[in-house]
């Protein structure tokens, strides 16, 4: 099974600037490791629905309204590490799509790719962050259906494989 499904840009400059204008005013949580319960650099807030209203026409227009996918904001502090790791099913999200906000954005990792632009992650796989010295913030939708499912819902915005 893949792991990670590059996509193309999906959010328009508007969009991308509303969602880091929200970051800046958001209340993020910290990430602690379902299974260790240890700390992680990872930072967590919720997208609200006033915010996602503000969004022009995308493929997340669809989703707006779905109270089963749960979208939200990351964020990774500069020269940080998010080391090797798979999400807990706790998390009800088995798959991720994820769409780059900032500028001079790290990779993602998986044991058998990265990529540095929109995805679609299996994030019951392994995966990982090495941040580069800029604070890193992507926008997320969350499904808790596995990858080749979520990827039919993506047909149209998935990256040609040369």
């Amino acid at each position: 099974m893949k792991n990670l499904i590059p996509l193309v840009k999906f959010l328009s400059d508007k969009d991308i600037d509303t969602l880091l204008n929200y970051s800046k005013t958001a209340k993020w949580k910290e990430h602690y490791s379902t299974k260790t319960g240890v700390k992680t650099p990872l930072e967590f807030t919720p997208v609200t629905q006033e915010v996602l209203d503000i969004l022009e026409d995308s493929p997340i227009d669809n989703l707006k309204k779905n109270k089963n996918i749960k979208m939200m904001l990351s964020r990774l502090q500069p020269d940080s590490i998010q080391d090797w790791h798979t999400d807990g099913k706790q998390n009800k999200r088995s798959s991720v799509v994820i769409h780059p906000l900032t500028k001079n954005y790290a990779p993602l990792y998986t044991r058998n790719n990265m990529s540095d632009g929109p995805v679609i992650l299996n994030t019951l796989e392994e995966h990982k962050i090495v941040n580069n010295d800029n604070l890193r913030i992507n926008f997320q939708i969350c499904y808790d259906e596995d990858i080749e499912e979520v990827k039919s819902k993506w047909i149209g915005y998935q990256k040609s494989m040369m």
